[in-house]
C-alpha cells in the first residue's frame, strides 16, 4: 500500500502478548490484532490513520480518526460550511461503492442542522468509515492483501481530504 500510494504513511502492529504483569483475566493474548498506516504525527490520535482490526467474530478496516480533537472536528466543519461540494464529492463516490459505513459519536446537541450525506458527518465528535465484517474466509485467500489495498486506495481522497485540515485554523 504504502509503494502503491506514494503517501507518506508508515504502518504499526499491535503485539499479540499483554504484558503479564498487568494482565487481570489471566489470559497473555490480546482479543483484538491491528495494523494501521499512518504519518508520523505526535498526536497521532487526531490525524487520519487506515487501519485493519482482527477479532474474534471477524474484521474490519477502514480509514478515519482513533480520537479526533475538538479542534480538528471544528476545522472540519468549518471547511464543510465554507465548501460542501468539495467533500460531497469524495463521499457520494464512497458512497456509491458501498463498501464502507460511516462510525463515530454524535452530539446530543447538534452543531447545525445538515441535510444529506454532510449531514451524516457533520455532527459526530470523530469520524471514520469502516467495512466491519463477520468471519475470517476472506481474509485466508492469497487475492485479500490485494483487495484490502485497493479497498485503501478509494480511501485515499478522503485520508487528503482530512490531511488537509492540519494546516487550517478552526473558526
Amino acid at each position: 500500500m504504502t509503494e502503491k500510494s506514494q503517501l507518506d504513511i508508515d504502518y504499526r502492529v499491535a503485539r499479540i502478548y499483554r504484558d503479564a504483569r498487568r494482565v487481570r483475566d489471566g489470559n497473555p493474548y490480546k482479543e483484538h490484532l491491528w495494523f494501521s498506516l499512518k504519518k508520523e504525527h505526535e498526536n497521532w490520535q487526531s490525524t487520519p490513520i487506515f487501519f485493519f482490526e482482527i477479532e474474534p467474530e471477524g474484521y474490519m478496516y477502514g480509514l478515519g480518526y482513533h480520537e479526533a480533537s475538538t479542534e480538528t472536528m471544528k476545522k472540519f466543519r468549518a471547511r464543510l460550511d465554507v465548501n460542501p461540494a468539495e467533500f460531497e464529492r469524495i463521499v457520494t463516490r464512497l458512497k456509491a461503492d458501498n463498501s464502507f459505513e460511516i462510525s463515530g459519536d454524535e452530539y446530543s446537541r447538534k452543531k447545525a442542522e445538515k441535510g444529506g450525506l454532510i449531514g451524516e458527518y457533520y455532527n459526530r465528535k470523530s469520524v471514520s468509515l469502516q467495512a466491519p465484517r463477520k468471519g475470517h474466509e476472506a481474509i485466508c485467500t492469497p487475492d485479500f492483501a490485494e483487495k484490502l489495498c485497493r479497498d485503501f486506495e478509494t480511501l485515499i481522497p478522503l485520508y487528503n481530504f482530512f490531511w488537509s485540515l492540519e494546516g487550517e485554523r478552526s473558526v
